[in-house]
Protein backbone atom coordinates (compact mmCIF):
# COMPACT_ATOMS: atom_id res chain seq x y z
CA UNK A 1 0.00 0.00 0.00
CA UNK A 2 1.47 3.43 -1.06
CA UNK A 3 0.44 6.78 0.67
CA UNK A 4 1.27 9.94 -1.28
CA UNK A 5 1.49 13.58 0.75
CA UNK A 6 0.77 16.71 -1.35
CA UNK A 7 2.04 19.53 1.35
CA UNK A 8 0.80 23.02 0.09
CA UNK A 9 5.08 23.58 -0.15
CA UNK A 10 5.46 20.82 -3.13
CA UNK A 11 6.16 21.04 -6.22
CA UNK A 12 3.23 17.81 -8.14
CA UNK A 13 3.79 17.35 -11.84
CA UNK A 14 0.97 15.28 -12.74
CA UNK A 15 0.42 13.39 -15.94
CA UNK A 16 -2.12 14.26 -18.31
CA UNK A 17 -4.65 11.50 -19.44
CA UNK A 18 -4.09 12.27 -22.91
CA UNK A 19 -0.29 12.07 -22.73
CA UNK A 20 1.50 8.78 -24.60
CA UNK A 21 3.26 6.83 -22.06
CA UNK A 22 6.95 7.19 -21.48
CA UNK A 23 9.12 4.33 -22.14
CA UNK A 24 11.29 4.86 -19.12
CA UNK A 25 8.35 4.76 -16.84
CA UNK A 26 8.32 4.03 -13.28
CA UNK A 27 6.75 0.39 -13.74
CA UNK A 28 9.34 -1.82 -13.52
CA UNK A 29 8.80 -5.64 -14.99
CA UNK A 30 9.23 -7.99 -12.89
CA UNK A 31 11.24 -11.40 -13.61
CA UNK A 32 9.54 -14.84 -13.99
CA UNK A 33 9.04 -16.70 -10.51
CA UNK A 34 8.39 -13.58 -8.58
CA UNK A 35 5.49 -14.97 -6.83
CA UNK A 36 7.55 -18.47 -6.49
CA UNK A 37 10.15 -17.29 -5.03
CA UNK A 38 8.67 -15.02 -2.19
CA UNK A 39 6.37 -18.67 -1.28
CA UNK A 40 9.72 -20.29 -1.08
CA UNK A 41 10.80 -17.55 1.22
CA UNK A 42 8.18 -17.56 3.05
CA UNK A 43 7.92 -21.32 3.78
CA UNK A 44 12.01 -21.04 4.76
CA UNK A 45 11.29 -18.28 7.39
CA UNK A 46 8.52 -20.64 8.66
CA UNK A 47 11.22 -23.11 8.85
CA UNK A 48 13.48 -21.13 10.60
CA UNK A 49 11.16 -20.16 13.18
CA UNK A 50 9.88 -23.36 13.65
CA UNK A 51 13.52 -25.40 14.41
CA UNK A 52 14.37 -21.78 16.80
CA UNK A 53 10.86 -22.83 18.42
CA UNK A 54 12.04 -26.59 18.95
CA UNK A 55 15.40 -26.21 19.95
CA UNK A 56 14.18 -23.27 22.75
CA UNK A 57 11.69 -26.33 24.09
CA UNK A 58 13.97 -28.45 23.94
CA UNK A 59 16.39 -26.34 25.91
CA UNK A 60 13.62 -25.53 28.11
CA UNK A 61 13.15 -29.04 29.48
CA UNK A 62 17.18 -30.07 29.66
CA UNK A 63 17.52 -26.65 31.94
CA UNK A 64 14.40 -27.42 33.99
Amino acid sequence: MATQIFGRNHAVLLPRPDAPPRENDCEAEESDGGAYRGFLFAMLFNLVLALAAVAAWQLWHILR
